[in-house]
């Protein structure tokens, strides 16, 4: 059993050691907006037009069939759909991007902002003439804005029945019905523009210019702002991976505990003005002016905590101050490793309980190892 927990332990440490951004290319200058994939190639749609590279890795490919270089500002795939929102309207591709179609029947403003899938309906959040419906995948579109009083649609979310419309002033917006009437939700809210919508189980959390992360649990009756730890209030996209929140603001920063704390994870970034983020299989990409930058998620979050017959508990976590470890013996120890590795304190236990003193740490992402012989266990810790 020692043997085992020594190497998973070892993993860790050298996981995160390694931690930071990757650079996966396309040139200076290209504005990458957006961010997609079919499951097998990722898409990075740009003001020059959009390009492919497997995910598994390869060099990126120019996508011009049908394109003609729009400025992309929006992508999404899902169900074999693959829809583009740019500054000639909405183009959809149904071979992974092989071939694209315009499809702007009906659509009065052809500068689409935000889209969004649900089933067959196709939801354009466009630059002055609010939001758009298709239910015939993208052959048709009509205005769907009764309620609406902010047409400037920045970001669109949905969950369910319920959709989301972040505006340029206005706030947030609810459709119950399939957008065919809108309800402003914006209490707690205090600041009315919305550039990303996320949806984390029954968590829904909007990212706005100037108000930092805003969180609601009750489909958007109220908000609370949720910045602890963020160094920059302007949110410019969110993302989640499981329980793990990601937001660009001025770099990239991770919520571990639905957005109570904030900490930035930008080992290896050289760049700040991130346009979108998104989590793709295992690993977290940002797409910015300078291409795209990828990390695996596995060692900018951590592994999950070991797994022992031992019963040992640690609070709180996050914690400020101290901590305190329950359930530890006399001859074991206590070692506190940061991010990249680094043993920072080490201290024996104590019959029972033991706490420590953590007044002296920075706030951060720590390990906690607790050695209570003959076995170990890794703990994921955050300091607010």
């Amino acid at each position: 059993m020692k043997t085992k927990i020594f190497i998973v332990f070892l993993t860790l440490i050298t996981s995160l050691a390694n931690a930071q951004w990757q650079y996966l290319g396309l040139a200076n200058g290209l504005g990458i907006r957006c961010l997609a994939t079919d499951g097998t190639n990722i898409f990075a749609g740009a003001l020059t037009g959009m390009y492919s590279m497997p995910i598994n890795g390869g060099s990126w490919t120019t996508l011009y069939t049908a394109l003609a270089n729009p400025f992309i500002e929006s992508c999404v795939f899902n169900s074999g759909n693959f829809l583009v929102g740019s500054d000639r309207g909405v183009l959809l591709s149904t071979n992974n991007g092989i071939s694209w179609a315009t499809i702007n029947n009906g659509l009065t403003d052809t500068i689409v902002l935000s889209l969004a899938m649900n089933g067959s309906n196709f939801f354009a959040g466009t630059y002055g003439g609010g939001v758009f419906l298709s239910t015939n995948n993208g052959n048709n579109w009509t205005a769907v804005n009764n309620g609406l009083t902010n047409y400037e649609i920045f970001s669109l979310a949905i969950n369910g029945t319920n959709i989301y419309a972040g505006t340029n002033g206005g706030g947030i917006f609810l459709s119950t019905n399939n957008g065919s009437s809108w309800t402003a939700i914006n209490n707690g809210l205090t600041n009315s523009i919305v550039r990303s919508l996320i949806i984390n189980g029954t968590n829904v959390f909007a990212g706005t210019s100037g108000g930092g992360v805003f969180l609601s649990t009750n489909n958007g009756s109220s908000w609370t702002a949720m910045n602890n730890g963020l160094t920059n209030s302007y949110i410019s996209s969110l993302t989640v991976s499981g329980k793990n929140i990601f937001a660009a603001a001025g770099g990239v920063f991770l919520s571990i505990d639905s957005g109570n704390s904030w900490n930035s994870v930008n080992t290896g970034l050289s760049v700040i003005n991130i346009w979108e983020l998104k989590t793709i299989g295992n690993n977290i990409y940002a797409a910015c002016e300078s291409g795209v930058w990828t990390q695996p998620l596995s060692v900018i979050t951590g592994i999950e905590d070991d797994k022992t017959t031992i019963s040992v508990s640690v609070h709180p976590n996050p914690f400020a101050s101290s901590l305190t470890v329950e359930g530890t013996k006399e001859k074991g120890e206590l070692i506190i490793f940061d991010v990249t590795g680094k043993e920072i304190f080490r201290t024996k236990t104590n019959q029972g309980s033991t706490k420590i003193n953590t007044e002296f740490l920075d706030t951060g992402f720590y390990i906690l190892r607790c050695s209570n012989r003959p076995e170990a266990i890794n703990f994921k810790l955050t300091k607010n």
